[in-house]
């Protein structure tokens, strides 16, 4: 009954937050009075109706978007929050990685997401893994939906973010595409959470990408398997009981003897909750997470090789006779995207050095993880930790501030940072906490009408 009750709540919030309809929508359509050539069309001026206006929009419904619009929300502002996926949650949800890292240090949100997955009995406890605090991921998926219910958040699903309108240097509104057509929503203060920085691409900022030479880490495509006995299997599986390092030598060896070589050298397997595992075994060399025709390429092929893992486990019968693949992500994993330029820019110095700042914003404790960036590199036995030895570090608000643009925040893995730092604070758990400090920097912001480097605004601390 409560949940049939949150259910009827969320959707009249939504609707209710609709302006009213604007006449100007029936001619919302580029087929109408359009210049067409053989390599281009030239669309013709018309109205776009701003359907939503806000305090504060969220762009992107992953980690880094949940904590940025719930935080907005209880610090009193009124919130939309837009996502591409027919779900919220990102790399947890659609990226299958059921998992958080980088956590343990964490309160705040992270700390109330851990709890309530326990409670809805949504975490792993049959087994222990350690630093790893794994769930199932379908659980993730309501419980997201109903804090922001909860928070009276108007969460906008299967909507994409393609442009921002900027006037003398700050933006006002972001343009968005979805089944109800183009439109327009206007707000005192965004924060794009979108993973690639395409909200501050489209306001013309300025942004880094991949290393020295512009490469990439690889993508990743997840798939979720069962049937498998854990007692029998333990010895791949990542837990608390056995050397992680290990478990991967062991699991890419069963790998190799049912005749298949995958393209990642320390796959691993994990448990998301009562015997439904995870399993992460393949990289995507090469790609862009901006290009739809890598994103396209990188996910069928990813797609099979999951595949071809989890037939080359079953040949081997034994403990992987029973072995069967539920699931591929609907997502594949970028680690990669645009690093936008903001007033601080985080370093491999800040790394090596522990920085600490007046205005931290988040307590890094994730070292360096740099995935082979091409193929031929994979199987060399360099370390992923590049050699570098960190230690824990803290991320400034001012890397969370565009130098380009006013009226934007960034939060997630496109805050301004270098490749090396990048690699260590783009995991979901600094992500969320990052997004947590940017919604309550925003709802300053657009409900005392002061800029975000504002002496006055008392940071949290989680």
């Amino acid at each position: 009954m409560k949940r049939r009750k949150f259910i009827k709540n969320a959707v009249a919030l939504s609707v209710a937050s609709v302006l009213p309809y604007r006449q100007a929508e029936a001619n919302n359509s580029i087929g109408i009075n359009s210049d067409v050539s053989e390599n281009f069309i030239i669309e013709k001026e018309r109205r776009i109706p701003v359907r939503h206006q806000a305090d504060v929009v969220v762009c992107g419904g992953g980690p880094a978007g949940i904590g940025a619009a719930i935080e907005a929300a209880r610090s009193g502002a009124k919130v939309i929050l837009v996502e591409h996926a027919g779900f919220l949650g990102g790399t947890w949800t659609a990226g299958l990685l059921g998992v958080m890292l980088d956590h343990q240090n964490k309160k705040g949100l992270v700390e109330e997401l851990k709890q309530k997955l326990i409670d809805g009995h949504w975490k792993n406890t049959e087994h222990d893994t350690a630093h790893l605090f794994t769930f199932d991921t379908e659980g993730m998926k309501l419980i997201l939906d109903e804090l922001c219910a909860q928070s009276k958040i108007t969460v906008l699903l299967y909507t994409y973010v393609t442009g921002a309108i900027v006037q003398n240097k700050r933006i006002t509104h972001i343009i968005t595409e979805s089944k109800s057509g183009r439109e327009a929503i206007a707000a005192k203060m965004f924060v794009d959470c979108t993973g690639d920085g395409d909200v501050a691409f489209f306001c013309g900022c300025s942004y880094d990408w991949g290393d020295a030479e512009g490469n990439t880490q690889p993508m990743s495509m997840l798939g979720a398997v069962t049937g498998l006995d854990f007692e029998l299997i333990k010895d791949c599986v990542q837990w608390g009981g056995f050397s992680t390092r290990q478990a991967k030598r062991n699991l890419i060896q069963e790998i190799r003897n049912g005749g298949f070589e995958p393209t990642y050298r320390m796959p691993c397997l994990f448990e998301l909750n009562r015997g439904i595992y995870a399993l992460m075994a393949q990289h995507q060399f090469q790609m862009k997470s901006v290009s739809r025709d890598d994103l396209t390429r990188a996910s069928i092929e990813g797609r099979n090789e999951v595949h071809h893992i989890v037939q080359a486990l079953q040949r081997i019968g034994g403990r992987w006779k029973d072995i069967r693949l539920v699931a591929t992500a609907s997502q594949i994993g970028c680690r990669e995207g645009r690093r936008i330029h903001g007033l601080y820019t985080v370093t491999q110095n800040d790394l090596t050095e522990g920085k600490r700042h007046k205005d931290a914003i988040c307590h890094v404790t994730f070292g360096v993880d740099i995935h082979s960036t091409k193929n031929e590199h994979e199987h060399t036995g360099e370390k992923y930790s590049r050699g570098i030895k960190s230690k824990p570090y803290d991320i400034p608000l001012r890397a969370l501030i565009p130098k380009d643009i006013e009226g934007l925040l960034l939060a997630g893995r496109c805050i301004s940072g270098d490749f090396t730092a990048h690699s260590s604070y783009r995991v979901n758990g600094n992500s969320v906490i990052i997004g947590q400090n940017a919604g309550y920097v925003a709802a300053q912001c657009a409900l005392n009408n002061i800029p975000p480097i504002d002496t006055n605004i008392r940071l949290l601390n989680i």
